[in-house]
């Protein structure tokens, strides 16, 4: 039997002024929370405008780890994109799948994680903010941004 041929398209490319189909990313300054994932720890959420006016200590993240083991928190950190200041992570092992919330310095217990705090009060802007989470070896595990 004899091979039939068979032809390889070739690519093709796209005229000027073409507009392109790619899915724009929510901007840090669109009214969406955006959030880019490097490791297996995630910020879910972030409650930045407290509702104790005087010392906004009602604040809070979620992190979930979305892994199959535990991972350490300890020596974790927050950077604040806008000022480059740092916060450090409570010592906490995050549990495979689970989500935890860590208020800024009033604790209420959460789900199965109890009630844990940074310590510190005023931690996140009430504007539009990039909150780089950072592993112990401080590399960047997650990207999390809110609106203002």
């Amino acid at each position: 039997t004899t091979p039939t041929p068979t032809t390889t398209p070739s690519p093709t490319s796209t005229p000027a002024g073409t507009p392109s189909t790619a899915t724009p990313i929510a901007s840090p300054t669109s009214s969406i929370p955006r959030s880019i994932q490097y490791g297996v720890v995630v910020i879910l959420a972030v409650n930045y405008q407290g509702s104790d006016a005087v010392n906004e200590a009602d604040e809070y993240i979620d992190v979930q780890n979305k892994g199959g083991s535990n991972v350490q928190l300890q020596g974790w950190a927050i950077q604040r994109r806008t000022n480059g200041t740092y916060v450090s992570m409570p010592a906490l092992t995050l549990l495979a799948g689970q989500t935890c919330r860590i208020y800024s310095a009033n604790p209420q217990p959460f789900a199965d994680c109890g009630a844990i705090a940074f310590g510190s009060t005023y931690l996140w802007n009430n504007t539009a903010e990039t909150l780089l989470l950072l592993d112990s070896s401080f590399r960047l595990v997650n990207e999390y941004s809110y609106p203002q």
